[in-house]
């Protein structure tokens, strides 16, 4: 049994002949001793991403983008005994839980506002900014000090929860993660895992070391309280899977091995558990027709296929004639492409993405995000482009 205990049960849904297969992310949880894993959110309008643990275990707090979501894209707190959801920040992305306390750093690149925030869970005190041109934190085991991605020069820093401290680590990097001895920076560079060393004052001291090294696209690091060992995301398998590596190097093991597509680990405070965002399969109605479409007046798919080299389709259904518009913008909410931008007649369309940006140039391997907005309503969803 899975130790949390939990009352959601894990969900499949058998394919019929009547009806097409869709899929969507939900954040899952995995006994690392055991395998046994079971699905923690049950918002089935809505995918969900980049998941962290309270300090008791109890919680987690993390993205949903889509379906009846605030701004397309916000930060929910769900509890993973009951399902039981609530916003947390509006517009958020990438929130990581202070190991210590109910505090929450985040940013908020989906509606283009590339800055760390702060709040505390359960609390309706407003939320205060901590740093700005900055993305990607994560607290370090006192939970006063967090590690960041400038969008100024690309490096990682470290500083306070009041963004006074500001120390560059020199090295550049993504998705950094904060080793729990606190003498570790594991992150994600050139599709490798790396580290680099932090003296006694959180400054750099050494050369960057290479975790992992071979032709795979590797990310989002997490590391085990052990801080012996790095769980990973990674597509050695064609898609994406969930991978453990000894964190001075070597072999990894995998939690799967296979195409399924598992992103963003997130190890839990004690070691035990990892939570991560998984595909879930769901049966849906085929839309053929304006009368076969339900109430929502907007439907958005999962572009296909995803991972995508070089091109992607993405596709979406109306209720009614709409004008529709939409963009696509990378990992730092910088705007790269719009596909379109006019109207069109009630039900389904498709739009092909050929991952070149607004000046024809080819983009860099990567996530990006595509949001579809019909008059006030907005649908964001998560690609990824690999080389």
């Amino acid at each position: 049994m899975f130790e949390c205990k939990r009352l959601i049960p894990l969900l499949v849904f058998a394919a019929s002949i009547s009806v097409l297969q869709a899929q969507t992310f939900d954040i899952y949880g995995t006994k690392v001793r055991t395998g046994a894993t079971e699905r923690l959110t049950l918002t089935n309008d809505a995918d969900e991403f980049n998941p962290s643990w309270s300090p008791n275990r109890h919680h987690i707090v993390h993205d949903a983008l889509g379906g009846t979501i605030p701004s397309g894209h916000s930060i929910y707190i769900t509890n993973v005994h009951t399902g039981a959801n609530a916003l947390f920040a509006e517009g958020g992305n990438d929130a990581d839980w202070s190991p210590v306390s109910a505090d929450i750093v985040y940013d908020k690149v989906p509606v283009g506002d590339p800055s760390i925030y702060t709040g505390v869970s359960g609390s309706t005190a407003p939320h205060r900014l901590v740093k700005a041109n900055a993305v990607s934190p994560d607290f370090n085991s006192s939970g006063k000090w967090i590690v960041y991605q400038s969008m100024t020069d690309g490096f990682l820093h470290i500083t306070d929860l009041y963004g006074s401290v500001d120390r560059n680590l020199g090295v550049p990097g993504a998705n950094p993660s904060w080793s729990p001895n606190n003498q570790w920076i594991a992150y994600d560079y050139m599709g490798d895992i790396w580290k680099i060393r932090l003296g006694p004052a959180y400054f750099a001291v050494g050369a960057p070391v290479a975790v992992t090294a071979n032709p795979y696209n590797e990310g989002q690091p997490t590391w085990k309280n052990n801080s012996r060992y790095l769980a990973f995301h990674t597509d050695q398998f064609g898609g994406f899977d969930i991978g453990y590596v000894f964190a001075g190097g070597g072999s990894p093991s995998y939690l799967a091995g296979d195409s399924e597509n598992q992103f963003d680990p997130a190890f839990s405070r004690n070691g035990k558990f990892v939570a991560y965002a998984g595909f879930t399969p769901a049966a849906i109605p085929p839309i053929a027709a304006k009368e076969e479409l339900p109430a929502k007046s907007l439907i958005v798919n999962q572009n296909h296929p995803n991972p995508f080299n070089p091109e992607t389709t993405i596709s979406f259904a109306l209720a009614e004639e709409a004008a529709v518009k939409i963009t696509v913008f990378n990992s730092q909410g910088q705007h790269v492409q719009t596909l379109t931008d006019h109207q069109f007649s009630a039900g389904e369309h498709a739009v092909r993405w050929n991952g070149r940006n607004f000046t024809g140039a080819m983009v860099a391997s990567g996530t990006y995000f595509y949001r579809v907005r019909v008059g006030s309503l907005i649908e964001v969803r998560r690609m990824n482009l690999l080389k």
